[in-house]
């Protein structure tokens, strides 16, 4: 009787061949030890800090804390603190191990936390029990399988693996789901069911753009129940389950919070500026993902080039079938095998292909990063793993993937490949990702004990004591660049509340104001407001400023933060910021401004009609410009200057998108100190517009056209503009 082959494909006198096999199996182990090994130095490191110093991530601990404190993070920015962004599941979820022990290292350990649950998913993936090896090695290589997929990770260029933010948690979240969804097969319970719903929106409300993920598991159980692959039942269990428990949670947080949660989760990321094109962000998304690519590659290419091997005498499909039926035949017996591996591997790849399109289209936003990609990069080595998997019901296949793995491991080493990954841009990750926390200074800590302090990244210091918790700069950052104000914190700064403070770095200027969209200068303007009331104090520690004794200083600054009411309507500071103040009813006052002329904008269109007195110092660089704005700037305006050698005289000129209409020297009142006062009428026009007219005294007349648009008002330092005889309609 003939003996039987074995099932590896290999016959007994390949015994040499057959432990070649498994010694490449072990290739994953190469990436895996030293990555695990630097996950848990990591941890331990951190666990040694009593105040690790969170940097940025700062933002997300006192988010945190304002949840342990009990208060909540979603309020009018005017009256109360305001949260980050983000949706609340990552705080809320530290601020329940602030109840078990207040320290600040939480939100780190949850990240690490996150990390190793999607290494564990990625080893769940990779292992099979039907594989040829001992199942030891089996379960060893998995693990290290999913090591791999972390050092993928770790070359995305913002990876933030060792940073507290939402983005390892959700994407931890979004993929056990999906994986979840994948397993449902053709009758699933009602509790599978239910368990990925919760899955999917824990992700949602941890960072609003797992969406992706939801979408595609949402599309794939509809169509599955479409073409009878899933028990209908189930598939319309699940949408409305996944619809009503979201809108319920979103209904139920705007009621509490009076709608501010919808304002600052979901509108405020729209009013702000896109910085980057889909060209550039389409560069940036291929440089991040060769490796996970070529992990990909190096697990699936011994079963794609199998399956091709195998099917290489079946190019026609049997009598009375259409290649189409074949392949959908074949389809349909992955979408309903009991063996889920063909469902995780093509619902993935449908993510990947989704995933990475929205990415690019998240980050158009400013300040957004190449972090919008860790899903999609995790979901490659999620789909890596399930290569790996397949590939060990054949241990030639097993083997030709142990050694592309060899390949992924040595290629990198060596200098060539390195100088064109640098070339390229690409990112090359160090296997062992060790990081190490410096503590928070301990004299920091102690003054913190016994005074109220504000520092820009270190608002929070005060929680242990009870607070008070004030927004940090990351958390009114993105307010400011939507538009809003932090004033509950800028009342603070003008009361003098807290015992030290620290000055604001002007770096983020350009994000606050989303590079001109909102109002510039503003981190300056509140750093003058600092030094009006803090003064440097030697024996404070990390350089604070300490409160300066007695009356207040500089009170009219109270004065100068809008949007200001006038002459009916409202004006909101915009190019070059400043001091722009309203001392008194219907008058605008330019008191200083770091830019060299600096906007007040109407927050509507309107129409413009009456009188306006204008004042300018007596300085050469005086101006004040009124403007009517087109799309893309002045459609008219009306420049007045101080006449060159004539103190007595100001200059007039009138534009008309961007060409002088015409100009004239009027005489101006002489006020006491050198200042010089014109009134200027605005009298509208359906004609063309024209050059002013001097009238009798110091007035003129202005032709503006009619018709409502926004009006601007563009002015030096010292300009005072007297509304009081305009009226601005809508």
């Amino acid at each position: 009787m003939p003996r039987s082959r074995p099932a590896d494909g290999l016959g007994d006198k390949a015994r040499p061949a057959r432990l070649a096999a498994l010694a490449l199996m072990a290739s994953p182990l190469l990436f895996g030890v030293p990555v695990l090994l630097g996950i848990v130095v990591s941890l331990a490191r951190l666990l040694g800090l009593r105040y690790p110093y969170l940097g940025w991530a700062t933002t997300v601990n006192s988010d945190a804390e304002q949840l342990y404190l009990g208060h909540t993070l979603y309020q009018s920015p005017a009256h109360g603190y305001t949260g980050q962004i983000y949706t609340p599941g990552y705080p809320a979820l530290v601020s329940l191990f602030d109840r078990l022990y207040l320290w600040n290292g939480w939100a780190l350990v949850v990240v690490i936390l996150a990390t190793v649950s999607l290494i564990a998913l990625a080893a769940r993936l990779a292992y099979t029990r039907t594989s040829p090896a001992p199942r030891a090695l089996n379960l060893i290589a998995a693990v290290a399988v999913g090591g791999v997929a972390y050092w993928c990770v770790a070359s995305v260029k913002l990876a933030l693996l060792d940073e507290s933010r939402a983005d390892q948690l959700a994407w931890a979240l979004a993929l056990f789901g999906l994986i979840a969804v994948a397993d449902f097969g053709r009758a699933p319970s009602r509790r599978r069911v239910v368990v990925a719903v919760l899955l999917l929106s824990a992700a949602l409300w941890t960072k609003q753009t797992t969406v992706a993920v939801a979408l595609v598991a949402t599309v794939w159980v509809l169509a599955l129940a479409f073409f009878s692959c899933l028990d209908r039942r189930a598939a319309a269990l699940f949408v409305a389950l996944l619809c009503a428990l979201n809108l319920a949670l979103l209904l139920v947080l705007n009621l509490l919070t009076h709608g501010w949660e919808f304002y600052i989760n979901f509108e405020v990321a729209t009013l702000q500026g896109n910085e980057f094109t889909y060209g550039e962000n389409l560069v940036k998304g291929v440089q991040c993902i060769p490796l996970a690519v070529g992990f990909v590659l190096a697990t699936w290419l011994a079963r794609v080039a199998g399956a091709i091997w195998r099917r290489r005498d079946r190019d026609q499909p049997p009598p009375g079938q259409t290649r189409r039926d074949v392949i959908g035949e074949r389809l349909r017996r992955v979408l309903v095998a009991e063996d889920p591996s063909g469902r995780r591997a093509l619902l993935l790849a449908i993510y990947i292909v989704v995933g990475f399109a929205l990415a690019m289209y998240f980050m158009r936003k400013q300040g957004t990063e190449t972090n919008q990609l860790i899903g999609v990069v995790w979901a490659l080595g999620l789909l890596a793993a399930v290569g790996w998997r397949l590939a060990q019901r054949h241990l030639v296949a097993l083997a030709t993937s142990g050694a592309c793995v060899l390949a992924l491991f040595v290629l990198p080493q060596l200098g060539p490949i390195r100088e064109a990954a640098a070339s390229a841009d690409v990112s090359i990750p160090a296997l062992e990702q060790a990081e190490q926390w410096q503590p928070l200074p301990p004299e920091l800590i102690a003054y913190a004990r016994q005074h109220t302090i504000w520092m820009p990244l270190l608002s929070d210091l005060n929680v242990p004591e009870g607070g008070p918790l004030y927004p940090n700069y990351y958390n009114f950052a993105d307010l400011l660049a939507a538009g809003n104000q932090p004033l509950y914190l800028v009342h603070a700064l003008l009361d003098r509340r807290f015992d030290a403070v620290s000055y604001i770095p002007l770096e983020g200027e350009g994000y606050t104001s989303a590079s001109g969209k909102w109002e510039e200068n503003y981190l300056w303007k509140l750093d003058e407001v600092i030094a009006a009331r803090y003064a440097p104090t030697p024996e404070l520690p990390g350089g604070l400023l300490g409160r300066r004794p007695g009356p207040e200083k500089a009170a009219w600054m109270r004065d100068c933060f809008g949007p200001f009411s006038a002459a009916g309507a409202s004006f909101r500071i915009h190019h070059g910021g400043g001091f722009w103040c309203s001392f008194s009813s219907n008058h605008l006052q330019l008191v200083r401004t770091p830019a060299p002329l600096s906007e007040v904008l109407t927050t509507h269109p309107v129409h413009a009609q009456g009188a306006i007195s204008v004042r300018l110092e007596d300085h050469p660089s005086g101006q004040v410009e009124l403007e009517l704005l087109g799309g893309s700037g002045a459609e008219w305006a009306a420049r007045v200057t101080p006449a060159p050698g004539n103190h007595g005289e100001l200059a007039i000129a009138t534009y008309m998108k961007g060409a002088l209409l015409g100009g004239e020297l009027v005489k101006a009142k002489v006020l006491p100190g050198g200042g010089r006062e014109i009134q200027l009428e605005l009298a509208p026009t359906s004609a063309n517009p024209g050059a002013p007219v001097a009238g009798g005294g110091a007035e003129a007349t202005l032709s503006p056209p009619a018709g409502a648009a926004p009006f601007a008002i563009v002015a030096a330092s010292g300009a005072t503009l007297d509304l009081h005889d305009l009226r601005l309609t809508q």
